[in-house]
């Protein structure tokens, strides 16, 4: 199911976000970017299941769901989702801009025909999941922490992986997206953000004086250009007056 849930997901956010062009048969469906996606969802999904199953495991042996304690479910699902969050999810997101780039990169026939430059290949694609990792965490765990404290504590295990690909649906996409150009690798700190805020506002300014500036000298040119042109018509028509009155005598 995750594998169709990542292979739809991403040929739809393909359509959604394609070019702007004037005839929509023009649009071009990436298959090796859609089906490295679905790749990583068959081995996502397996390794939930196992990865899941352990948390089960290990969190109920500390911290078992008894009904004498009222509390001990909420403190099972808490520990269980902080561990999933901290552990599993950072090692999700690195797994999937791998595979999935790694997999892009070797649909090319440049690349997958030299050992060397398959290599060279894997190494990027590692590189490149280091770099997105962080900023792409920032943003799963705006959304995936309430997801599973819910999916946790309400879903038996063997449900949960379940309501984690009906999530998957938009998810995905939205993975897919930053991993073709959608993610900003730069992170400020407050500081940095207030300093481009000010930065930003210094060169609006700046523009719109220049704008001012150049609309004031052009109206001053047109203004020159229309006295040079009523004196240009002025003397024409004072040295016509005598000729004309001569014509007259």
């Amino acid at each position: 199911m995750a594998a169709a849930v990542f292979l739809g997901s991403d040929s739809a956010t393909q359509y959604i976000l394609r070019p702007d062009t004037p005839d929509e048969k023009e649009f071009y469906w990436d298959a090796p970017r859609a089906l490295s996606g679905a790749t990583f969802g068959m081995v996502a999904t397996t390794w939930l299941h196992y990865w899941w199953g352990f948390l089960e495991a290990a969190v109920n042996v500390r911290y078992p769901v008894t009904a004498a304690a009222a509390h001990s479910k909420l403190t099972n699902t808490a520990i269980k989702v902080a561990l999933d969050q901290g552990l599993g999810a950072p090692l999700y997101i690195y797994t999937y801009y791998v595979l999935t780039n790694f997999g892009q990169s070797l649909s090319q026939p440049d690349v997958s025909s030299s050992e060397a430059k398959v290599l060279q290949s894997w190494k990027d694609t590692n590189a490149r999941a280091a770099e997105m990792l962080w900023p792409t965490m920032l943003k799963h765990w705006t959304v995936w922490p309430a997801v599973h404290l819910a999916n946790f504590y309400f879903m038996p295990l063997h449900h949960r992986v379940l309501v984690q690909n009906t999530v998957l649906v938009g998810w995905s996409g939205y993975l897919s997206h930053l991993n073709n150009g959608g993610l900003d690798l730069k992170i400020m700190t407050p500081i940095e953000e207030v300093k481009g805020t000010i930065q930003r506002q210094e060169t609006s300014q700046r523009l719109a004086q220049e704008a001012a500036d150049l609309a004031a000298l052009e109206s001053k040119n047109k203004k020159n250009t229309t006295k040079r042109v009523n004196a240009t018509n002025t003397a024409t028509a004072t040295l016509a007056a005598p000729a004309t009155t001569m014509e007259k005598v």
